[in-house]
């Protein structure tokens, strides 16, 4: 199930994991029990970005089927 919203409280409650794309730009996938708000929320204004730590792909949940934009 997908389930699109803004409101944390919401998000963390139902969901196993959370995407945030910000300006069309993913920015981490992590799992909702283990994510603050405070993470959550910096990676939607676009402060937070997960996906790229020391030029590594990272921030991604181990369980998630994203992969690596080869092309960047």
């Amino acid at each position: 199930m997908l389930f699109v919203g803004e409101d944390l409280d919401v998000l963390m409650a139902l969901c196993d994991k959370i995407m945030v794309i910000c300006h069309g730009k993913l920015m981490g996938v992590v799992h909702a029990y283990k994510a603050t708000k405070e993470q959550i929320g910096l990676m939607m204004t676009g402060s937070l970005d997960l996906t790229n730590v020391d030029g590594k792909i990272a921030g991604i949940a181990a369980d998630t089927m994203v992969q690596e934009d080869k092309d960047e």
